[in-house]
Formats: C-alpha cells, sequence, structure tokens
C-alpha cells in the first residue's frame, strides 16, 4: 500500500473516532439540556394545575350558603356563584393550556377534560336549584354538590402526580420545592376545611354534631402534619429566603390569629352553641390568614421555575462548550492532515518518483526539496550527487 493510502487511511480512521468521541460528549449534554427544557415546561404545567385545583376548593363557598338556606338565592349571591365558576373553568383552560405544550400533553390532559365536563353538570344543576326556594330544589342537586366538587378535585390528583414525576425525571432537584408547594395548598385547603366545617353551626347557633367534631380534628391533625412537612421541606432546601418569609407571615397570621380564633368557639360548638362570635365574623379573621399560605406555595413555585432555568441556561453553557471543544478537536485533526500530506507525504512521494526515474536511467530530473532543514532535505540533498554517479 503506498504511503499516501496508508496515512489516508490512518487520518480517517482517527477522525472517525474522534467523532464518536464527540458524539458521546454531545448526545449527552444534549439529552439534559432538552431535559432542563421539559423540566420549565412542566413546572410552569404544574403551578397552573395548583392553581385550577385551588380555584375548584374556592368553588364551594359561594355555593353552600345559597344551596342550603330556605329562600331563593339574591342576585348577588347569584353573581358570586358565577363569576366563581367562570374563574374556577378559566382555571383549567389555563391549566389545559400549560399541559398541551408537553410532549404528552394530550394524555395528561384527559383528566383535566373529564373534570370540566363534570364541572358543568354541577354547577348547572346547583345554579338551577339554589334559583328557587327550598321547599322546591332538587334534593339530588342539593346533595350531590360538595360530593360533586370532591369528584372533580379528584381528577385533578392524578394529573398532579404525573406532572410531579416527570418535572422529577426531567431534574430530580425540584422534587422538595414542588412538593413543598403542593402541601402549602393542601394546608390551606384543610385549614379552610377546618373553619368551614364550624361555620354552618356558627350560624344555626347550634353545637356540632359528633361527624362534624371528628371532620374538625382530622382536618386539624393535617394541619399540623403539612405544617411539619413544610419546614422540614424548607430546612432541606437550605431555608430559600423568600420561602421562609411567606411561611413566617403565613403562620404567624395562621396559627397566631385565625386557629385561636377558631378553638376559641370550640367549648360552645362541643356543648350548648353559644358562640361568642358569628360566622362573618370568624370569617374575616380566618379567610386572610389561610390565604397567606397561597404565597408559600407561589413562592416555591417561583423557586422552582428559577432553578429550573437556571439548570437550563447551566446545561446549554455547558452543552455550548462541549460543541466548541469537538469542533475544535476536529479542526485541529484537519490542520493535521492538511499539514502532514504537504509537508511529510506529498514531498516522500515526489522523491519516490524521482528515486524510480533515476534507478530508470533518467538523470536529468529535478530534485525538489532539498532546501529543507529535516530528514526529507537530508535526503532529496543526498540524491543530488546520484547523477553525477550514474554519468560516470
Amino acid at each position: 500500500m503506498r504511503i499516501g493510502k496508508l496515512f489516508a487511511l490512518s487520518m480517517l480512521t482517527v477522525t472517525v473516532f474522534a467523532v464518536i468521541l464527540g458524539a458521546e460528549v454531545l448526545i449527552p449534554q444534549t439529552r439534559i439540556f432538552a431535559n432542563r427544557s421539559d423540566a420549565i415546561k412542566t413546572v410552569d404545567a404544574f403551578g397552573a394545575t395548583l392553581m385550577a385545583s385551588q380555584h375548584l376548593a374556592s368553588l364551594r363557598a359561594p355555593y353552600i350558603g345559597p344551596i342550603f338556606q330556605e329562600g331563593a338565592a339574591t342576585q348577588a349571591q347569584l353573581e358570586a356563584a358565577a363569576k366563581a365558576t367562570k374563574t374556577a373553568e378559566g382555571g383549567l383552560d389555563a391549566a389545559r393550556r400549560a399541559i398541551m405544550v408537553l410532549d404528552d400533553g394530550g394524555a395528561i390532559a384527559e383528566n383535566l377534560d373529564r373534570a370540566a365536563r363534570r364541572l358543568k353538570e354541577i354547577t348547572t344543576a346547583a345554579d338551577r336549584a339554589m334559583s328557587v326556594p327550598l321547599a322546591a330544589r332538587d334534593s339530588t342537586a342539593i346533595k350531590g354538590f360538595l360530593p360533586g366538587v370532591a369528584e372533580v378535585l379528584g381528577n385533578i390528583e392524578p394529573v398532579m402526580n404525573r406532572l410531579e414525576a416527570k418535572v422529577i425525571n426531567a431534574d430530580s432537584s425540584l422534587a422538595a420545592l414542588l412538593s413543598l408547594a403542593r402541601t402549602a395548598q393542601d394546608l390551606r385547603v384543610s385549614a379552610g376545611s377546618r373553619a368551614a366545617t364550624l361555620s354552618p353551626a356558627l350560624s344555626a347557633r347550634r353545637p356540632l354534631t359528633a361527624a362534624e367534631l371528628s371532620l374538625m380534628d382530622r382536618m386539624q391533625g393535617r394541619v399540623e402534619a403539612d405544617r411539619e412537612r413544610i419546614e422540614a421541606g424548607i430546612d432541606q432546601l437550605g431555608n430559600p429566603s423568600r420561602i421562609a418569609a411567606a411561611l413566617k407571615a403565613a403562620t404567624e397570621s395562621y396559627f397566631g390569629q385565625a386557629a385561636v380564633a377558631v378553638d376559641r368557639e370550640l367549648p360552645a360548638a362541643r356543648s350548648d352553641g353559644k358562640y361568642g362570635a358569628t360566622a362573618d365574623e370568624l370569617a374575616k379573621v380566618i379567610v386572610p390568614a389561610i390565604q397567606m399560605f397561597y404565597g408559600v406555595r407561589d413562592a416555591a413555585l417561583a423557586e422552582a421555575a428559577e432553578r429550573a432555568s437556571a439548570a437550563r441556561d447551566g446545561a446549554l453553557a455547558m452543552l455550548a462548550l462541549a460543541a466548541v471543544a469537538v469542533l475544535a478537536l476536529l479542526g485541529t485533526l484537519g490542520g493535521v492532515t492538511v499539514m502532514l500530506r504537504r509537508r511529510v507525504v506529498t514531498p516522500l512521494g515526489r522523491i519516490a518518483d524521482v528515486i524510480g526515474a533515476l534507478a530508470a536511467g533518467q538523470h536529468e530530473v529535478e530534485i525538489r526539496a532539498t532546501g529543507r532543514n529535516d530528514e526529507i532535505g537530508q535526503v532529496a540533498g543526498s540524491l543530488q550527487s546520484w547523477p553525477r554517479k550514474f554519468g560516470q
């Protein structure tokens, strides 16, 4: 095999190995960048779905009073219920849009579609029922409203689980933040449910039933458990300032004021029903306090989005660096190939041709590269004396 062909084969082999090595570097970095980008979109979808869940949970408040009161709903009550329904439907639509940008968004959104259809059925029946006096209402609509809302919320849970798993698969470092956000919202819902259980008894000035007392105790247990989980999660994350500040404000407002107000009414709730506050007075203390736990949720989601963006930017920088390194390697190989061909392979081929010509008796041949200061120059210089010797 001629040296030129051998050299070409050798350099081709080296180049192939360099390309394989580059692919081994670039492909994983590309996957990491894609995963980090997916994490950002999934965090957004997770947050939108949490928000939809919040609006669905808030739907109960404007409906409970009008559904169970004796007379037909007032215009103000009907407008409040319609506004809450519109907000809940808008929340589901926003969550669906955020989910549909994901690769498997269609499959994930199926539960949201079922929730939207069920929500329409529930609110339509409830609107019809509360527009007439209690005696003329459809008892099925009245009894089915709260379980129906719970069913709709139940359809959201698999969506939340799937989105959370998807984020963790793309970037496991965000798991604690998503769990914290979800727990903060659960705490708010549990605290709200505890107060909502007491509210009808306050309005009727009656003691709580055994079932209602049991429910309040369960909700209090969930509130305490969620608080501990949130505090442990913040410690695990290194006490991010915005989340810690949001939790501090929410804790002081709820546990320092709102929960105390509820506990103050419990002796009457367990005995004679002679409460010291009305339902409206209690609501003015409770509602602003429990809403502050949404601030904890939002702070956790903002931290997750920020960290996901930073991770994506870092992955992009690493991908660019790897690409530059691979291109530099291939460029160097290309430069070395050209240099060796011009400086070694081609001159050696010419010297071989000169030697062949001299051996064939062609003494009038041009011998190049005699001025080089290397081994090729030495060989070319030695060949200059051959024509004289052959001519003797």
